[in-house]
């Protein structure tokens, strides 16, 4: 955490990259927590309002895909009903990310969202066209009315002749509250702010110190980057964030403010990289933000928490599993470190009271289709990565095992010596979990077989010919791992 938090204070903006699977959305909440609370919580549903409400306020959160554009995370026109309803018009609209900055600009801290909603919900049930609010300006205290639209805004009357003038909207009210009000409309803007006052008990106070703003950007690679952040390319730059290199944004009118992003404000991004969908990502896009690669994490921690659930035997299992076909998707030329199975597939434990059918299951509807979707059309590779994840530990370590079946040690020494072996040669553990139990044992028997096989040919050969006794015991052998191979394959109800 403190490396990320390192990084992040230097460059504004971090891309963490990695395959499915791997926490990136994740590790970026838990990095805006620690920014913003000061603590880190697997679910938040545990915090307290007063926390949940600064998570709400100071954390932002979209996610990118190919129909979302600069309308939606800077600015644009959005539809608004007509006053009457029956038609519709366009209105410029602060996107996302505009709103969010905007918040992070702001140097005092007041209650005008809640009352807002409490005087409009009053002017909707009160007023209307016909029988609008008076208010007074502030200053001279001249009259003007306002009733509200369908938009949250105060549509706004001047004169005896109650004229219609346009629109008094909450984000230039609450402009007000700063030191960069709206340049328009003050004295109306104001005579709002003192009626709030007054009657919803509307207050306000300077922050003390500045607070972190963390915007998290979910699947950025799918977006159009260019399209989406236009000239936002600029004014991310760790190096530009201030007044000083405020710009005027594309729908901005002639008197409309200079836009510019505070220095407050952080971007954490998530990016897939199995997805081959995707075009390259924007060169002007690396260069602007720092990109921290993740790795799928099979470590202690991870042990520690799929132990809560299961033994250590079938733990163990699972993690040098998914570890040998991780190996082989980064060995593999077509595919990369990139292309991995991530941990994050393992931590819902929903159905894990039968631990052989929650494995199957994530095999079968999570794991096969990404493995053959990363694979494109070779079914070699496909099935191949399939059956490491099922049974090809098992086989191996039960045909190794049969082999030994002869040699003079014990039968704790046979699982001991194959063990052996068989890190030797994978440099890998061997545990047997669940079902597979029973490819274990068609293998274990099979490779008996083989063994009896060899030594009969070996007796009936040998200088020393043929030993009856060893030859009936072997036979009685050979009978009954026949018997258990066949028993042993009516059982397999593995897919």
């Amino acid at each position: 955490m403190k490396e990320y938090l390192a990084l992040l204070s230097v460059a504004k903006q971090i891309v963490f990259t990695g395959a499915p699977g791997t926490g990136k959305t994740y590790l970026a909440r838990q990095i805006a927590q620690k920014m913003i609370l000061g603590k880190v919580v697997d679910d938040e549903s545990a915090l307290t309002e007063e926390e949940r409400a600064k998570l709400e306020e100071q954390m932002g959160f979209v996610q990118f895909h190919p129909s979302y554009d600069y309308t939606d995370f800077v600015e644009g026109l959005r539809p608004v009903k007509s006053e009457d309803g029956k038609s519709l018009g366009f209105e410029r609209r602060d996107g996302a990310f505009k709103a969010f900055c905007w918040r992070a600009a702001q140097k005092t801290d007041s209650n005008f969202d809640a009352v807002y909603k409490k005087f409009v919900d009053e002017l909707l049930e009160n007023h209307s066209e016909d029988n609008p609010l008076e208010l007074k300006t502030d200053g001279q205290g001249a009259s003007f009315y306002v009733y509200p639209n369908s938009n949250d805004s105060l549509n706004l009357m001047t004169g005896p002749s109650k004229k219609k003038q346009g629109s008094l909207t909450p984000e230039k009210i609450k402009t007000f509250l700063t030191d960069t009000p709206y340049k328009w409309w003050a004295g109306y803007y104001r005579g709002v702010l003192n009626h709030l006052r007054k009657k919803y008990g509307l207050s306000s106070e300077v922050r003390k110190e500045e607070r972190p703003y963390v915007f998290i950007i979910d699947e950025i690679n799918r977006g159009n980057i260019s399209k989406i952040l236009g000239e936002l390319m600029m004014l991310i730059e760790s190096n530009k964030r201030s007044s000083q290199y405020a710009i005027k944004l594309t729908y901005s009118g002639p008197d409309d403010d200079k836009f510019y992003v505070p220095d407050n404000v952080y971007i954490l991004g998530c990016m897939n990289t199995a997805d081959r969908s995707l075009a390259i990502v924007d060169y002007a896009l690396r260069r602007r933000f720092a990109f921290f690669p993740i790795e799928p994490e099979f470590d202690q921690t991870f042990r520690d928490y799929l132990l809560q659930k299961f033994d250590q035997k079938f733990v163990t299992e699972v993690c040098e599993r998914l570890k040998t076909v991780n190996q082989r998707i980064q060995q593999e030329p077509s595919l990369g470190s990139g292309m991995e199975i991530g941990h994050s597939y393992f931590c819902d434990l929903t159905g894990a009271d039968d631990k052989t059918k929650w494995w199957q299951n994530i095999c079968k509807y999570e794991l096969f289709p990404y493995i053959r979707e990363i694979c494109f059309d070779d079914n070699v590779l496909a099935n191949d990565l399939c059956e490491k994840l099922l049974i090809l530990h098992t086989i191996i370590m039960g045909f190794m095992q049969g082999l030994t079946e002869f040699l003079p040690v014990s039968s704790s020494g046979h699982i001991v010596l194959t063990s052996v072996i068989y890190k030797m040669i994978t440099g890998q553990d061997f545990t047997v979990a669940g079902e597979e139990e029973v490819f274990f044992d068609i293998m274990l028997h099979f490779g008996t077989l083989i063994a009896i096989c060899i030594y009969l040919l070996f007796a009936q050969y040998s200088a020393f010919g043929t030993n009856s006794v060893l030859f009936i015991i072997s036979s009685d052998k050979l009978f009954y791992h026949l018997f258990n191979v066949y028993n042993s394959i009516s059982k397999i109800s593995i897919p």
